[in-house]
């Protein structure tokens, strides 16, 4: 290197660093950011907020839960919608009741025959406890205006004498 060289690198620096440091300044401060009190969020609002949301979920559930209906082939309650002297008349209100959804209704014959007095009742279930036939029987009530009753089978002669038709 040239002893102009060595002169000229140091030189063009101290030029640089001199425009840079004599250059105007902003005397103006930065403006200041405004924020509306509405989106202010502390953290117990973001709390509360996530409270209600949990809420809102968990009734939403139990809703939905409330609603839920299972059956058991096993299960030892029904839901008796009707009884009908016509064996036709009773499975096509059985039908009816498949077509809105409630696929394991069924007929069961009772009464003598030898005396006349047969009827066949129309029948939704079964249900494995009393619980889930009484929380099917208030789903016909709320949604089909349809009243019935939970049928016991385990206590009942029509039951243990006939099975579905």
């Amino acid at each position: 290197m040239t002893k102009f060289q060595n002169i000229y690198i140091p030189v063009l620096f101290i030029l640089f660093v001199g425009v840079v440091a004599c250059s105007p300044k902003s005397d103006t401060p930065p403006e200041p950011v405004v924020v509306a009190p509405e989106t202010i969020v502390d953290s117990a609002t973001l709390a509360r907020e996530a409270e209600l949301e949990a809420a809102r979920r968990d009734s939403i559930r139990q809703a939905l839960e409330a609603t839920r209906i299972s059956y058991d082939d096993e299960g030892t309650f029904a839901i008796q919608l009707s009884a009908w002297r016509s064996m036709e008349k009773a499975e096509e209100i059985a039908n009816e009741w498949k077509e809105k959804g409630f696929q394991s209704s069924f007929v069961v014959e009772s009464g003598l025959e030898e005396r006349g007095d047969i009827w066949y009742r129309v029948r939704i279930g079964n249900f494995a406890n009393r619980e889930m036939a009484e929380r099917a029987k208030a789903v016909l009530a709320r949604e089909h205006g349809t009243e019935s009753w939970v049928i016991d089978l385990s206590a009942d002669p029509v039951a243990a004498g006939s099975n579905p038709l």
